[in-house]
């Protein structure tokens, strides 16, 4: 209390004054002590100047119970504020009055307070130092729940410490006492501590067991902030146990409740978490969301070592996203902190993370330093199983450098850990490095070591991978027993290589009797043991399941293939497996994780020197930034894959990149670079005499004329479209023909044909299931019914189509059918359900930013609003306006000129009206 022994010295009154209130003061003081600590909702900082206030006081009383609850209540708030040295200060000054007059229970009670204040600054044998005098002195007092409250702490300290026998002995004389009194409450803190306590003996079932009372508890009396503590040591363990929706589930649940009480600290905690289970989800984007949400609040809060912690987590998507210099900067950012807090086990995980990056550029002299750093701190602290890790990177270096012999001595001193912890897939990994070597000089011994690594992977990576006969050959083959087959094993490889090769390039076989047929070549390559034919099946099938918009078991298959690859180190394939599995993803929808695996894909080329195939990929980054709505990025991604092909002569791709670039100039409106680049694409297309390409141009350029209002043109390229899906059979692509043709007999006001049209689409769209298709469709048949005025059938379309957008998440799609559900409603005279539509539509375009949406659905709710509120209708029409300027829609400016100068006459304000309809007039013929 910085005023003390000068009272009133901030106070801005006579010493006289406060004389003549003295009687009065004792009960000022308590009223300002109760109300400011308990009843007020003053922050920390207000609440110690008003105990100042107190403090003076009680000095100017000389009233020593006064002094304690000042300075008692001071140290609580100080500590509150992380104001720990004047938290201790305070109480170590109500501890020498309760020395000296010999209050054992205040005593305890300081010694409880200054053990808190410790541990908080992690101090731990001094926080254990004072909790063991609290219980001490609380015995003597036979105060048994505060006896409980010790046990607990003492137990929390010792769990620091790592002495997790000490720390359950005292957890459970808590318990044991808190039992006794029947305090439900104070036993869930207790169960939660438990199971900390068992999860760091790695006993995850009694961690698990211990967590679900503690959080049984806290339901029970509401405690949701507890709750919350509770569901993310759940979703912690779950993450260890390998579960990850459950994880995910867990840390959702405490997220929210942290959000709801403002708990910004916590959330970071439970951001860090989430990231982590997107890494292992392989979701780099969310990952990287999530651990730059947790890194603002730990560098709000100061944080430093958990801002580390985020560092390191950062590096590793970086890692993993092929961006090595972003990682190794934030590798070196978590490293200055480590040291700087002297945190030497987190220091070598991040060593051991800096050598692997080392390792890819090829550095192995850095790479070597940095593993070995990472390699001497853990074998000081006894970290064998990360020891492992280390040594299976050092003998990847090692390997690099051509020493063969030293490579395998650290290969095999990574199994031999992994072997005495039982952890398969580290000695899958093992087998498979020193296979590679033993290869050169004992093909016999390097075959049993892959073999070996085969079967671990087998156990750890297989299940579930796609192809449903896994570990169960033959059980699909009209064959009565295995030895038969045995009997033709010598020509099986043979045999392999036929079927593979004639059911998937030479034979009409369909993609299901493809799949049937590689079923088969699985069993051959699961007896053989042969870990390249297991790669050509999973790859084929990939290729096929992908075919048949079967996308699940398609990622299924080429993730199966890349750790494959990863664990023999083939970066070609890597990177086909990459490009494959983005376009998988592309297909799904899911562009952020297409886009991850697409620039894992680049980096992975760049490092093989393959331009073509970076072309490629390039040329498919642009189409994800396409359908991100990044129209510069998608530009830049294209021109660079153009580049390389103009200069390898790759015309036929070329004339792709030209068709996507014509895609994003259409995006961007200019129509006019639109059509250059889809007639440079029709001409290269016809050239080589390719059809489905030429097809798909000729839509794309249908659709710009139908944009430019040149319906004829529009019509003649669509029929062009046609004429060729229906000669090569490809009825998906028909049925989004179809679907344009339907839009322009709609714009050309014939309803009949527009109709026929639009139902051909929905027929092959329902075919072959595109849901997300028909919903486009019945929104359009929808807006036909309702040109026909029949808003029953309107009504019925419109909301099959906002069924599908809804199961899909489709939001922006379902902002327009709210819209036309809105219009529908409106021209059935009910306005109230119109506004809550047309509102449902603004809420989602304003969300996704959409501001051409958010100003027609502001006209919509204010032609509503003209009814009932001119004024409000007037604001609304004014913020449409001034989207419509901000994007140049000239038409949409003119109508609403239209709008606003009707309403300024319906509000008798001639002037204005007459300079507002001028205005919409003026637009009108300039447009025309």
């Amino acid at each position: 209390m910085d005023n003390e022994d000068k009272p009133f010295t901030h106070w801005g009154v006579a010493w006289e004054r406060v004389q003549r209130v003295r009687p009065n003061l004792p009960v000022i003081f308590w009223f300002l002590y109760i109300w400011g600590t308990e009843i007020s909702s003053l922050t920390p900082a207000q609440q110690i100047q008003l105990l100042k206030v107190c403090y003076d006081i009680a000095f100017l009383l000389r009233d020593s119970e006064m002094m304690v609850a000042v300075y008692g209540t001071a140290g609580k708030v100080y500590c509150e504020m992380r104001l720990f040295d004047q938290a201790l200060a305070c109480f170590s000054t109500v501890l020498e009055f309760a020395k000296a007059i010999g209050s054992i229970e205040l005593q305890a009670t300081c010694y409880y307070d200054m053990g808190h204040t410790y541990n908080k600054l992690h101090n731990y044998n001094k926080a254990l130092d004072y909790y063991k005098q609290s219980l001490n002195a609380f015995m003597k007092t036979g105060e048994e729940r505060k006896n409980a409250g010790a046990y607990k702490n003492i137990g929390a300290i010792y769990s620091s410490l790592g002495d997790d026998g000490q720390a359950m002995e005292n957890f459970k004389h808590a318990l044991c006492i808190l039992e006794k009194s029947g305090e439900e409450r104070e036993q869930a803190n207790i169960y939660n501590n438990i199971g900390i306590v068992y999860e760091s003996l790695g006993d995850n079932g009694q961690a698990m067991e211990n967590y679900k009372h503690a959080l049984c508890i806290h339901e029970k009396f509401g405690e949701e902030r507890e709750q919350a503590n509770v569901y993310k040591k759940i979703g912690t363990l779950y993450i260890t146990l390998g579960d990850n929706g459950q994880a995910m589930k867990n840390l959702k649940n405490a997220l929210c409740i942290y959000e709801k009480f403002g708990e910004e600290r916590k959330q970071a905690d439970v951001y860090k978490n989430i990231g982590a289970v997107f890494i292992s989800l392989g979701d780099n984007g969310q990952a990287m969301v999530n651990f730059k949400n947790a890194l603002c609040i730990y560098e709000k809060f100061g944080e430093e070592c958990k801002q580390a912690d985020v560092y390191n987590n950062i590096g590793i998507v970086y890692n993993s996203l092929g961006d090595n210099g972003k990682a190794m900067e934030n590798y070196k950012h978590a490293l200055c902190i480590y040291e700087k807090f002297g945190e030497e086990c987190k220091q070598a995980d991040v060593y051991n993370n800096i050598g692997a990056v080392f390792n890819y550029p090829c550095d192995n002299g850095q790479a070597m330093v940095n593993l070995k750093n990472a390699l001497c701190i853990y074998e000081k602290f006894g970290e064998e199983p990360k020891q492992a890790h280390v040594y299976n990177n050092i003998g990847a270096v090692l390997k690099s450098l051509g020493d063969n012999g030293q490579a395998m001595v650290n290969f095999k001193h990574g199994l031999c850990i992994y072997r005495k912890f039982g952890e398969e897939h580290g000695q899958a990994i093992a087998y498979f490095n020193i296979a590679n070597i033993a290869r050169f000089y004992n093909s016999v011994e390097a075959m049993e070591l892959y073999r070996s690594a085969l079967a671990l992977f087998k156990n750890t990576s297989f299940s579930s991978r796609g192809m449903d006969n896994e570990g169960k050959p033959f059980t699909h083959w009209d064959v009565a027993e295995l030895e038969r087959v045995q009997r033709v094993r010598p020509n099986l490889p043979v045999i392999f290589c036929f079927l593979l090769i004639w059911g998937t390039e030479i034979s009409s076989l369909t993609p299901a009797q493809q799949i049937q047929l590689l079923k088969v070549c699985y069993d051959i390559a699961f007896l053989l043991r042969d870990s390249e034919m297991m790669v050509a099946v999973y790859w084929t099938a990939g290729y096929v399941y992908r075919e048949m918009r079967l996308f699940d078991q398609a990622l299924a298959c080429f993730s199966t293939v890349l750790e494959f690859e990863k664990a023999i180190g083939s970066i070609e394939l890597q990177a086909t497996f990459y490009n494959d599995m983005g376009l998988a993803y592309y297909q799904l929808h899911n562009y952020n994780k297409a886009l991850d695996y697409y620039k894992q894909s680049l980096n992975a080329f760049m490092k093989t020197g393959e331009e073509c195939k970076k072309a490629q990929v390039y040329n498919n980054i642009g189409m994800v930034y396409k359908s991100l709505g990044d129209n510069g990025q998608a530009m830049e991604n294209l021109k660079n894959a153009l580049c390389i092909y103009e200069k390898f002569g790759e015309e036929c791709k070329q004339a792709d990149v030209y068709t996507n670039i014509g895609v994003v100039f259409f995006s961007l409106g200019d129509n006019g670079q639109a059509m250059v680049n889809y007639k440079n694409a029709l001409c290269i297309h016809e050239k080589f005499g390719e059809e489905r390409k030429q097809a798909q141009v000729y839509n794309n350029i249908g659709i710009v004329y139908n944009c430019l209002g040149d319906n004829g043109q529009a019509m003649e390229n669509y029929k062009h479209a046609l004429c060729i899906y229906e000669k090569i059979g490809e009825e998906r692509e028909q049925a989004d023909v179809y679907h344009n043709i339907g839009d322009v007999f709609e714009s050309l006001g014939d309803n009949g044909q527009a109709m026929e049209n639009y139902k051909n689409a929905l027929c092959i769209y329902e075919k072959f299931g595109e849901e997300c298709k028909q919903a486009n469709v019945y929104n359009n048949i929808g807006g036909v019914f309702k040109s026909l005025g029949d808003n029953g059938q309107a009504m019925e379309n419109y909301k099959h189509a906002l069924c599908i957008f809804e199961k899909f998440g489709k939001e922006p799609n379902q902002a327009h059918v709210y819209n036309n559900i809105g219009a529908v409603f409106k021209s059935l005279g009910d306005n109230g359900q119109a506004m809550v539509n047309y509102k449902n539509a603004l809420c989602i375009h304003e969300k996704f930013g959409e501001e051409h949406g958010q100003a027609t659905a502001y006209c919509n709710i204010a032609n509503i609003a003209i009814i009932y509120n001119p004024v409000e209708a007037m604001e609304l029409y004014r913020s449409a306006l001034a989207l419509f300027q901000k994007h140049g829609d000239v038409i949409y400016q003119a109508e609403t000129w239209h709008k606003i100068g009707t309403l300024y006459l319906i509000m008798s304000e001639h002037p204005e009206a007459e300079k507002s309809l001028k205005e919409s007039l003026l637009l009108f013929e300039l447009h025309c």
